[in-house]
C-alpha cells in the first residue's frame, strides 16, 4: 500500500521519531506491511438444547500483530552502527506500549496503540533487513479526536449531533465548561449519565469519561484545581443511580444535554470521539 509517513512515540517518553518518511533522508527505506488489515475473528456460537439450531453469541478478534519490514543504509559503517543502535533502543520492549502514527498514500493519518517486539535483524548488502513486529492489545486503528459542540441551555434539552465514520461504537470524553448544574446525558439508545454536581465559575470544567479503564467523573475548579473531595471513592464520583457509562454508535446520531430544573447551566459541552477502524 502507498504510505507517506511511519512515525513512533515510545512509551516512555512523548517524543516522536521517524521511521519513514518519503520525502526524507533518512538511514530506514520501508519494503513491506503486514497485519494491516482486519485481524482475525472468532465467531461465538453457544451450542442450545435445540438439535436444529446454536446461538451465534457475536465475534471476538484477536491482537493485532503489525509488521513492517525495512531496509536500513548508512554511507558509512560507523553511521550504520549508530542507526542500529538507535533503532534498537526505540523499539525496545520494556519502553512501554508505543504509539504508531501511519499517514497513508491518500492523505489519512491513523494510530495504533502496541508494544514493540525485539528486532529481527538480517544482513542486506552493506545494510540491514529490519523485521519489526508491534503487538497491539486493542487491535483497533484509530483516528485523530473528533469534537462536537453545544451549549446548555438550562433545563431545556439541547441535541448535539455526533458523527462516528468509525467501525465500532466508541465510548466518549464529555467536556463541560462553564456553569452546570446536576448534568445527564443521553445516548440514542435512551442511556443516561447524570452528574449530581455543580459547576460555578466560568472557567470550571466536569468531564465524564467513558473510555474502558478511565471511566470516571472529575471536575477542575478555574479549570486547573482538581476537586478531590471525593477521592475515596473515585470510581462512582458524582454519578447517580441512573448512570450508565455508553458508546456513541456508528453514523450520526444525537446526544441529548440538559440541566436541573430552576437552576443555571450555560456551560459549553464538548462530545469528543476517538473513531476506530478494523483496518487501514
Amino acid at each position: 500500500m502507498a504510505i507517506i509517513g511511519l512515525y513512533i512515540t515510545p512509551g516512555d517518553t512523548t517524543t516522536e521519531q521517524t521511521l519513514y518518511h518519503t520525502l526524507s533522508a533518512a538511514t530506514e527505506f520501508l519494503s513491506d506491511e503486514q497485519g494491516w488489515s482486519t485481524p482475525k475473528d472468532k465467531p461465538l456460537i453457544a451450542e442450545t438444547p435445540s438439535k436444529y439450531v446454536n446461538s451465534d453469541q457475536g465475534v471476538v478478534f484477536s491482537d493485532r500483530v503489525y509488521v513492517a519490514q525495512f531496509d536500513m543504509f548508512a554511507g558509512a559503517w560507523g553511521s550504520l552502527e549508530t542507526a542500529r543502535k538507535a533503532w534498537a533502543w526505540t523499539h525496545f520492549p520494556d519502553r512501554g506500549v508505543a504509539t504508531i502514527r501511519r499517514v497513508g498514500g491518500d492523505g489519512v493519518t491513523r494510530y495504533l496503540k502496541a508494544r514493540p517486539t525485539s528486532t529481527g535483524w538480517a544482513r542486506k548488502g552493506y545494510g540491514y533487513r529490519i523485521t519489526q513486529k508491534y503487538v497491539a492489545a486493542v487491535p483497533w486503528w484509530y483516528g485523530p479526536d473528533e469534537t462536537y459542540s453545544g451549549t446548555f441551555n438550562g433545563a431545556t434539552p439541547v441535541n448535539i449531533a455526533v458523527t462516528n465514520n468509525g467501525w465500532l461504537a466508541v465510548p466518549p470524553r464529555i467536556k463541560c465548561t462553564g456553569v452546570v448544574h446536576t448534568p445527564k446525558f443521553t445516548n440514542a439508545d435512551g442511556e443516561v449519565i447524570e452528574v449530581n454536581k455543580a459547576t460555578v465559575n466560568a472557567d470550571d470544567i466536569l468531564q465524564v469519561d467513558c473510555r474502558q479503564g478511565h471511566s470516571s467523573v472529575s471536575h477542575w475548579e478555574n479549570g486547573t484545581d482538581y476537586d478531590d473531595e471525593d477521592e475515596a471513592d473515585l470510581w462512582y464520583n458524582w454519578r447517580t443511580n441512573a448512570t450508565k457509562f455508553w458508546c456513541v454508535p456508528r453514523e450520526t446520531e444525537n446526544v441529548i444535554i440538559v440541566g436541573a430544573a430552576a437552576e443555571t447551566s450555560t456551560a459549553t459541552c464538548d462530545v469528543i470521539i476517538t473513531p476506530w477502524y478494523g483496518s487501514l
